[in-house]
């Protein structure tokens, strides 16, 4: 039987060139995970801390907007 291993989380350089990459609007994905658009930006500018939960959030809202 295989171990899966969790994925590690991306870091704000990886977000921010997802982002870059796929053209999203950073006040877009503040509003579908729940963040301020300030708030976005301080966390993706590393100027505040990233936490798991919120990186996953992050992840799965980049993933459902270029699905789209």
């Amino acid at each position: 039987m295989q171990e899966t291993r969790p994925q590690p989380l991306p870091s704000p350089a990886d977000l921010r060139a997802a982002i870059a990459r796929y053209r999203l609007r950073v006040y877009h994905l503040a509003s579908l995970v729940g963040l301020h658009p300030s708030r976005l930006s301080l966390i993706l500018n590393e100027k505040a801390p990233l936490m798991p939960e919120l990186g996953e959030r992050l992840v799965r809202a980049i993933e459902q907007e270029t699905r789209e």
